[in-house]
C-alpha cells in the first residue's frame, strides 16, 4: 500500500511520530489517518482514526502525546491509544468563517495553531483554546478579493513569534502585540523558523528566501533559480528547505547548496522537524533522520493494521 504522509514530528534519535493515510484513498470508506509510532529502522506499530487529520504536534518529548488537527479546527488529543476531541470549529468568527487553519506549532510550551484570514489560537490546556489574533484577524468588512492567511508560525519563546503566509505577509508579535512588518516580497511565503533570537527566515514561490533582524526583512540572494520552497526547518544553527528539485542547505556565510549526496534522492521528502538533537526528513512512504546532517539514516515504512 502506497502511504501519504501528511505530517511528522522527531522524538529524537531514531524515533519519530507519523501522520499518515493510505494513498489512494478508498473513495467508498471514510477519511482515515493513521498515527505511527517510528522506531530507528521501523514502524514500531500504531493506530487508525477515521478523520481528515492533517498536522500534528508533540505535547511531550517522550512522544506519549501528541495533538492532531483537521484544516477545519477539530482536534484530537492522543494520549497512548486513548483519544479525545477538542475543537475550535464553532467559535465566533473561527474556521468555519475564515477559512481553513494551515499550521501547528509548539511556542513555549503551548501550541499554536494559525490559519487563513490571518486566524491564531492559543491552546491553555486541554480542550481550552484562545484567540491570539487580535491584531492580525482579517475584517470581513473590509476583506478584499485577495486571499490573506498565515502558511506558518513560529517563536523561540511566546514573547517573540512570528508567521509568514498570502501575498508575502510577514507578522511579529512581541509580548502578545502583533504588528505587520514590511516584507521585500508579494510572492506566497510557505515556511518560517526562527534562526537565532534575533534572526528568522522564511520561504517560499519563486526561490524566494527572505531574512528578518526585527522590522527589517530582506530577500536572500542565490543561484538555485525560481524554486518554490514548501517547507524550511532550522537545525544546529544550519537552515534545511524542501522544494520539488530536493532538499537545499543554508548554512551562515555560505551560499545556498543542495543537500548532496549525503541524502540521495532528496526529492522524496517534502517535510522537516527538528527535536530533542535530530532532523527527520518525511516523505510518501520513505522517512530520514540526523543527527549532524552529514550522516543520513533512511528506511521505508507501511501503515499499521486498524486498532
Amino acid at each position: 500500500m502506497t502511504i501519504a504522509v501528511r505530517a511528522g514530528a522527531s522524538l529524537g534519535p531514531g524515533r519519530a511520530c507519523v501522520l499518515a493515510t493510505p494513498w489512494p484513498p478508498d473513495p467508498d470508506g471514510p477519511p482515515s489517518a493513521a498515527v505511527i509510532d517510528v522506531g530507528p529502522t521501523s514502524a514500531r506499530g500504531g493506530f487508525v482514526l477515521n478523520r481528515n487529520f492533517l498536522y500534528i504536534e508533540v505535547l511531550k518529548e517522550s512522544g506519549g502525546e501528541v495533538l492532531l488537527s483537521t484544516v477545519r479546527g477539530q482536534f484530537a488529543r492522543v494520549v497512548g491509544e486513548d483519544v479525545s476531541e477538542e475543537s475550535i470549529m464553532d467559535m465566533d468568527n473561527g474556521p468555519m468563517v475564515h477559512g481553513m487553519l494551515s499550521c501547528l506549532r509548539t511556542i513555549g510550551g503551548r501550541v499554536y495553531a494559525a490559519g487563513m484570514g490571518r486566524q491564531v489560537y492559543r491552546r491553555t490546556g486541554p480542550g481550552a483554546w484562545e484567540r491570539f489574533d487580535r491584531d492580525s484577524l482579517e475584517s470581513l468588512e473590509t476583506a478584499g478579493d485577495d486571499a490573506k492567511g498565515f502558511q506558518a508560525i513560529d517563536g523561540l519563546s511566546e514573547d517573540k513569534i512570528a508567521a509568514c503566509g498570502f501575498g508575502g505577509e510577514i507578522w511579529l508579535w512581541t509580548k502578545g502585540k502583533g504588528r505587520r512588518v514590511d516584507s521585500p516580497t508579494n510572492v506566497l511565503l510557505f515556511g518560517l523558523r526562527w534562526l537565532t533570537p534575533e534572526i528568522c527566515l522564511a520561504c517560499g514561490q519563486k526561490g524566494i528566501i527572505v531574512r528578518g533582524d526585527g522590522d527589517v526583512w530582506t530577500i536572500l540572494e542565490h543561484d538555485q533559480g525560481e524554486i518554490e520552497f514548501r517547507h524550511l526547518e532550522v537545525f544546529r544553527d544550519t537552515a534545511y528547505l524542501t522544494s520539488p528539485q530536493g532538499l537545499f542547505v543554508l548554512r551562515e556565510g555560505q551560499p545556498l547548496a543542495p543537500i548532496g549526496e549525503v541524502l540521495p534522492d532528496s526529492k522524496r521528502f517534502h517535510l522537516l522537524h527538528a527535536r530533542a538533537g535530530a532532523l527527520w526528513a518525511f516523505g510518501s512512504g520513505h522517512l530520514a533522520w540526523t543527527t549532524d546532517g552529514k550522516t543520513w539514516q533512511t528506511f521505508e515504512f507501511k501503515m499499521p493494521d486498524a486498532k
